[in-house]
């Protein structure tokens, strides 16, 4: 599935001040470029907001999937940039997603606490991550998996 377009008259703007933007980021638009040179949510913030940067690439502070929608946040200085950058490293920020799932859930709302991964069966979704998933990448071919195969599984 291809990647939409995202001009400037698209991007919703939360919140923004002489550090920071908080984009709205639509269902089906890339955070980042792509090789396929596929405008990108970054691309086009960098060309609507004024920041320090030279570079789209250097104002990203996270990113979320492709299909996923939700609030995303660029950096306008190197300053923020450094510091945003520690506070997601540190796990100072908290992400909470809503989902769709496959089968039956007997609770209307609870926590999922388990580790995910690419589905390299059906990409571009998510699945549980086990040993065995672990294990399996492995033997795929980096084009499938995605950039970077697994060196070994994770204990």
């Amino acid at each position: 599935r291809q990647a939409k377009v995202v001009s400037k008259e698209d991007i919703v703007i939360v919140s923004e001040d002489e550090y920071l933007v908080v984009v709205d980021k639509p269902s089906g638009v890339l955070s980042v470029a792509s090789e396929q040179g596929i405008p990108s949510l970054a691309q086009t913030v960098f060309e609507t907001a004024k920041s320090n940067f030279s570079s789209y690439d250097r104002m990203v502070v996270h990113r979320l999937g492709t299909e996923t929608s939700g609030l995303i946040v660029f950096a306008k200085t190197m300053e923020a940039l450094r510091g945003m950058n520690s506070l997601f490293r540190t796990r100072q920020v908290t992400r909470q997603y809503e989902v769709l799932v496959c089968g039956h859930v007997k609770e209307q709302r609870g926590t999922i606490d388990m580790p995910l991964m690419r589905d390299y069966i059906h990409p571009p979704y998510m699945r549980i991550s086990t040993d065995e998933h672990q294990k399996a990448l492995l033997d795929l071919n980096p084009n499938i998996v995605g950039k970077k195969l697994l060196e070994a599984p994770k204990p």
